[in-house]
């Protein structure tokens, strides 16, 4: 179905064209526009911790960003999917892991490193980190590094 003259024609977030639904301000958000938000977010939590480790001790304020980064997800968490998947032991052995380092590891050492470091050198230790996930997930879950990786 075309759009008219005067009908705006939209896309939902399935990407299928619905004609006539008003402003873009009432459309529900798309992956793209979390994906942003996110990247905005992870940018601006590096400056802003450097700023809060003179009043708030490295280990506290991990404790703090993940708190935050957990009920951020919490909503998404909530809708569901299929949770026999998730369930099996291997996957609980990734999982438990990825909360270990990721989660409660990693911000510790980032925070440490940037209440002794300089912010330009710590910067330039998280642009390497996405290389190491990928160096991490090659070698220990042979994950496949194609071209494009």
């Amino acid at each position: 179905m075309s759009a008219g003259a005067g009908e705006e024609q939209h896309r939902d977030t399935d990407g299928r064209a619905a004609a006539g639904q008003g402003s873009d301000a009432h459309r529900p958000r798309g992956p793209i526009f979390w994906a942003l938000l996110a990247a905005a977010l992870f940018g601006a939590a590096t400056p802003a911790s450097k700023a809060l480790l003179n009043a708030v001790s490295p280990l506290a304020l991990a404790g703090l960003l993940y708190l935050g980064a957990a009920l951020a997800a919490l909503p998404f968490s909530l809708r569901g999917g299929s949770s026999a998947s998730w369930r099996s032991a291997t996957n609980l052995r990734r999982m438990g892991g990825a909360v270990l380092f990721g989660g409660v590891l990693g911000p510790i050492a980032l925070l440490y490193g940037l209440k002794l470091a300089p912010s330009a050198s710590v910067s330039l230790w998280l642009n390497l980190e996405t290389v190491a996930t990928a160096a991490l997930a090659w070698l220990l879950f042979r994950e496949n590094m194609g071209a494009r990786v």
